[in-house]
């Protein structure tokens, strides 16, 4: 069990993220400790700016030196986004991002 101090932490270990052109689709794949709220939406809403030229890999990297509610405003919508897989301890972790089908 966690402890009350590690309950309340805002700190994730993000072990692997990776963003793949699979043609029509783009697939960030993303593996960590735990997740706060809104945290992968807004981190794909970093990638999808970057993207667009909107911000440089130096504007995101400053986002981490202090607090700012600028990160919220790039927040992606829920849409197309969705949780693949939960890992349990002593689990083997597959860091292969691929799209899934839904037929």
């Amino acid at each position: 069990m966690y402890s009350e101090q590690e309950q309340r932490s805002t700190k994730t270990e993000i072990m692997h993220a990776e963003v793949k052109d699979f043609g029509d689709l783009i697939v960030f794949h993303v593996i960590g400790s735990h997740f706060l709220w809104k945290q992968v939406r807004r981190m794909t809403g970093f990638f999808v700016e970057t993207g667009r030229g909107n911000l440089s890999p130096d504007d995101v990297a400053s986002f981490f030196s202090g607090n700012s509610d600028i990160p919220a405003k790039f927040t992606a919508p829920p849409s197309g986004l969705f949780l693949h897989k939960v890992y349990y301890r002593k689990e083997d972790i597959s860091y292969t991002a691929r799209p899934l089908l839904f037929l």
